[in-house]
């Protein structure tokens, strides 16, 4: 005959080792999880000259990826009369672990004071 504490403590272990191992054979059939492109794609801005800005977007993953970039050319910002406002923006396909550089300019603005704001940009997987 078995003891009562014998009997529990069996029971006590294979309760812990049903615990243990159903999450790890439920894991066994999940699909193995991507990042999402946001963690390796990058993007930086630099000045480049006196009225532009170069948007730089760069691809770190494995696969390629589809993105844009977006802004607003202002010109005459203080100006009520002259003021001028223009969106653009560019669309490309980034190859794995390559960058692109696009320039936002305000030369069109001449000789009056400027501003290039709301920039955006966005990535996602590539379709084929």
């Amino acid at each position: 005959m078995r003891s009562p504490i014998r009997a529990r403590r069996r029971s006590c272990v294979l309760a812990l080792l049903v615990c243990l191992c159903i999450p790890t054979l439920a894991a066994a059939d999940d699909p193995p999880r991507r990042r999402p492109v946001s963690a390796c794609t990058r993007f930086d801005q630099r000045a480049s000259g006196e009225d532009a800005v170069d948007l730089v977007v760069a691809n770190r993953c494995a696969i390629p990826v589809d993105c844009s970039v977006t802004w607003t050319v202002t010109c005459a910002p203080e100006s009520p009369k002259r003021r001028s406002t223009k969106r653009e923006g560019a669309a490309f396909r980034l190859e794995p672990t390559t960058s692109q550089t696009t320039t936002a300019s305000a030369a069109r603005c001449g000789g009056d004071g400027w501003q290039i704001t709301a920039i955006t940009w966005s990535c996602a997987p590539a379709r084929d």
